[in-house]
């Protein structure tokens, strides 16, 4: 009897999952170099700081979102007969990525379009 593929999806969008982790830990980790380093500037330097922290903001936006459409969910699929596993969004329940996720993932890939 042959054995059901599992087709979790797993190795074809970890790695774009993770790259865009990889990106976001980096916007972060710049963003917060920043905070420190133009923090001990006087007030005319404001700006650079304000900006810093408004990216710290959308980081932590960002994350809140990605945790949300986490895409932890298994399921089985296939017609007439289910033998295949996928991952879902267990948010939106749509395969993983789904829009939310694919769309976070282009944008950190090609801020530009």
């Amino acid at each position: 009897m042959e054995q059901p593929q599992d087709r979790t999806g797993q190795g074809e969008h970890a790695g774009e999952r993770d790259a865009s982790m990889s990106k976001l830990n980096q916007i972060r980790s710049d963003a917060t170099l920043v905070a420190d380093q133009y923090g001990a500037m006087d007030a005319t330097e404001s700006i650079v700081i304000e900006m810093a922290e408004d990216t710290l903001c959308l980081v932590a936006a960002l994350d809140a979102v990605l945790e949300l459409h986490n895409s932890d969910g298994q399921r089985w699929v296939g017609f007439p007969r289910a033998d295949r596993q996928e991952r879902y969004c267990t948010h939106c329940n749509k395969a993983a990525p789904c829009p939310t996720i694919a769309a976070v993932i282009s944008e950190l890939e090609d801020p530009r379009g």
